[in-house]
Order: C-alpha cells, then sequence, then structure tokens
C-alpha cells in the first residue's frame, strides 16, 4: 500500500512540475476529516482487522516464532 500511495504521489508531482495538465493546480488542499469520515474511518479499520486477523495469521503462522528467534539472536550477541 505504502508503495502505491508513493508512485501515486510521485506521479501526480511530476505532472504538476511538467505542467501537463493545464487546468489542474497540482496541488492537495488538506482539511480535517468530519466527524461522520472520521466514524467511517474507525468503522473500517475495526471490520478489516477483524476480516483480515485470521487469514494474516494463517498466512504467517511461524511469523512469531522466527521473530523471537531474530530478536533473541541479538540480545544474545550484544550480552557477550
Amino acid at each position: 500500500m505504502f508503495l502505491a500511495v508513493s508512485i501515486y504521489g510521485w506521479i501526480r508531482w511530476s505532472r504538476s512540475n511538467r505542467g501537463s495538465h493545464a487546468g489542474e493546480s497540482g496541488a492537495i488542499t488538506p482539511e480535517w476529516a468530519s466527524w461522520r469520515v472520521r466514524i467511517a474511518l474507525i468503522l473500517a479499520m475495526i471490520l478489516g482487522t477483524a476480516a483480515l486477523t485470521r487469514p494474516l495469521t494463517a498466512i504467517a503462522a511461524g511469523y512469531r516464532s522466527s521473530a523471537d528467534i531474530w530478536h533473541h539472536r541479538f540480545t544474545r550477541s550484544r550480552d557477550r
């Protein structure tokens, strides 16, 4: 997701610098989200987390143990 947003931002930035779109200013005006949008985002995060927890846990079933091994390897080497 981060890569896709970065590429999109770079494309928009490069187009605005070249002036290829005469009708577009190229600038994005930030604004605060309304309470309705905030509630929708919170619900989307909760529902997305609930929907993706099991599939991602199943895919990365060995992730915790390998992360623990990685952590212990470096904490032991610092203590020596």
